[in-house]
């Protein structure tokens, strides 16, 4: 029965974990679709007291893992942010996700890098959101576009309302699907 278990949006879970040693696993991934991962325990086996699973992250045909965060019996899932170096390299290369079973106290020593990574999502992310609704409101806009015949170029001839009127519809789509911007 798997002891762990991984989900990336879009895909069936997976729980193809092969044990590598005592205490570590390791699960192909493949090519990233996406920049986020739901890594779970299934419940078949608890970990020890005292220990946590540390999950690491490298490419396919690279020994070098990147910590992402951890798992613990009172944390048994989690979704972790894919870091922006993997992203970056991730197209066209195959990923590997790494666990291992190691002392709680060592995993709190190595969290800080994964509040540095969390920033560095965040930074991404809004720019994602900016370029979106850049696009957005380009092509809103776009709709008020009329050739000027004087000028020799399109114009755009907006209401004065127009700017709230795209901000409601915005605000309307964003309650209707959260993850909008995100596609």
């Amino acid at each position: 029965m798997a002891v762990f278990g991984c989900i990336q949006p879009g895909l069936p879970p997976c729980y193809q974990f092969q044990q590598v040693e005592p205490g570590k696993w390791m699960l192909p991934l493949g090519v990233l679709t996406t920049d986020q991962l739901v890594v779970f325990m299934t419940g078949a086996q608890a970990i020890p007291e005292g220990q946590g699973v540390a999950l690491y992250l490298s490419k396919a045909n690279d020994q070098s893992f990147e910590y992402l965060g951890c798992l613990r019996n009172d944390y048994p899932t989690g979704i972790f942010r894919i870091p922006v170096v993997f992203m970056e390299l991730a197209v066209g290369a195959p990923l590997v996700l790494g666990l291992s079973l190691e002392p709680l106290d060592s995993l709190k020593n190595i969290d800080p890098e994964a509040s540095k990574r969390q920033l560095e999502h965040k930074a991404v992310t809004y720019v994602q959101l900016a370029k979106k609704l850049v696009a957005d409101l380009s092509e809103y806009l776009g709709s008020y576009t009329k050739r000027d015949p004087g000028l020799g170029i399109d114009v755009i001839y907006a209401p004065t309302n127009s700017l709230v009127k795209w901000g409601e519809k915005v605000a309307t789509r964003l309650q209707r699907d959260p993850d909008w911007w995100s596609r």
